[in-house]
């Protein structure tokens, strides 16, 4: 269980998602836009009170419906290769947070943190490219 501290610090990272939200915008890559939108709009509702199980079940099924959205659009993007090793820090960084949740918090705080900034930065790469459109 996350502390006040180590919840509001994770809060204040998903106010990333506004950076690749607004990149994408200024891109012209609208449904792309929608994917860290809805992550931070879910990410807004579970980490302000990170101890309901439903808040926290409807932030997990938004993130994964995002990622595979965003991994399916990336299939075909310029940068498809950056954008998927970028990912799989970000998903180390879950796989680490999970892991280390018993062993230290803190340091589970910090690797969730990181998954924040790679899946951020990520999408800046993926979105920083030519991904064409689907229609």
């Amino acid at each position: 269980m996350l502390s006040y501290e180590q919840a509001n610090f994770i809060w204040q990272l998903s106010f990333l998602c506004i950076v690749s939200f607004s990149y994408a915008i200024y891109r012209k890559y609208y449904d792309l836009a929608l994917v860290p939108f809805f992550v931070w709009i879910s990410s807004m509702i579970y980490w302000s009170d990170h101890l309901t199980t439903w808040k926290r079940h409807l932030d997990m099924v938004v993130v994964g419906l995002a990622m595979v959205w965003q991994v399916f659009r990336a299939w075909f993007a310029e940068r498809w290769f950056l954008y998927y090793m970028i990912l799989v820090f970000a998903m180390t960084c879950y796989i680490l947070s999970a892991e280390l949740e018993t062993v230290d918090t803190w340091l589970s705080t910090f690797a969730h943190g990181f998954l924040h900034v790679f899946a951020n930065l990520s999408n800046v790469i993926l979105n920083s490219g030519y991904v064409p459109s689907l229609f």
